[in-house]
């Protein structure tokens, strides 16, 4: 019965945007809310000594069940007596995106830092063939690009003892908590424009929210009385900064394992100084699809095996160089030096 408090919370405040027609329709809210350890609290009424964790979204769902992307992980491990170790990820748009694929560069031909956020952001958008429109209480709602709504994102987290007074009840504390305790939540505003590339009929409108990124990792250990250890790390970010810092390699390395503990984590060792590669690259720019698909095909048909374009066309190694310039004196490319 507890339980439910946490959801009541959120389900006042998501009414108050629902009243105007806010969240669901042109906004979505995300919350999460983590406890390990003893939670008791008046706002709303709650008592526990759990190790515990509740989400939820409200969000726009648009023609064929298409919806915002976000992204929420915990993880909480205890190999031995008096060593934890806790972790969290909250996230949406395309940092959310650049965390849950495998290989976040992969069908994007720009490696430069900039080229791959904006592959990253465009696979984060949603396509829709008709301008949506949706309704609350005969409130019409149509998101417009011209239109400035309120992003708002939060988190509170706590890790040992914490005693809250708001002076409503007398001498009394209105919370406190022992343990770890962590809320996360936004209310982002998602806009609509239209799409000014008129040979594609199934995505004449656009949906774009704003990317956020907040991540938390604590460990501790306590092996003798003299000799405990604790760490705690937090990010947190929004815009293209959460969008770079989901793409970090030092910062994507931990997540995916803390998210996935089972992962590996993809490493190719760019050949920058490769004259086939650049060439490659060129010929690509255009008619990116096709192309790639011709690439993996004669990958295919000439070692046997499914090779991954971003191996194909970035990886060092005498074999990937020989496929690659066999490649284009097949294929007789001349760009870049022929355009």
């Amino acid at each position: 019965m507890m339980q439910s408090g946490f959801y009541r919370g959120i389900g006042i405040s998501a009414a108050a945007f629902l009243v105007v027609g806010c969240v669901g329709q042109d906004t979505i809210l995300f919350a999460t809310k983590t406890n390990v350890g003893i939670d008791i609290d008046t706002k709303p009424p709650t008592a526990e000594i759990t190790i515990a964790r509740r989400e939820i979204v409200i969000s726009p769902t648009y023609e064929k069940g298409k919806k915002p992307s976000v992204l929420g992980s915990f993880r909480f491990g205890s190999e031995k007596p008096f060593n934890n170790g806790i972790s969290g990820t909250f996230a949406g748009g395309a940092a959310a995106i650049a965390l849950a694929k495998k290989d976040p560069a992969s069908g994007i031909t720009d490696k430069t830092e900039p080229g791959v956020v904006e592959g990253i952001e465009k696979d984060a958008q949603l396509c829709l063939a008709k301008k949506p429109k949706g309704r609350y209480w005969n409130l019409r709602i149509e998101p417009d690009s011209g239109i400035v709504r309120p992003f708002v994102f939060g988190t509170d987290t706590s890790l040992g003892l914490k005693i809250a007074w708001s002076g409503l009840a007398a001498a009394l504390p209105d919370s406190l908590k022992l343990g770890y305790n962590r809320k996360e939540m936004v209310v982002a505003g998602l806009s609509v424009v239209k799409n000014h590339e008129t040979n594609k009929p199934n995505c004449k409108y656009i949906v774009r929210m704003t990317p956020f990124i907040a991540t938390i990792d604590h460990s501790s250990s306590t092996a003798k009385p003299l000799d405990t250890k604790l760490r705690l790390v937090q990010y947190f970010a929004t815009g293209k900064a959460a969008v770079y810092l989901a793409l970090r390699k030092e910062i994507r390395d931990v997540l995916i394992k803390k998210i996935i503990p089972d992962a590996k984590v993809k490493d190719i060792k760019v050949d920058n100084k490769s004259t086939s590669r650049k060439t490659i690259l060129c010929w690509l720019k255009t008619d990116n699809a096709n192309k790639t698909k011709q690439l993996k095909e004669y990958a295919k048909n000439n070692t046997g095996r499914d090779i991954d374009v971003l191996d194909i066309v970035h990886e060092k190694g005498k074999d990937r160089e020989q496929l690659r310039q066999d490649f284009i004196k097949e294929k007789d490319i001349k760009c870049p030096s022929g355009g």
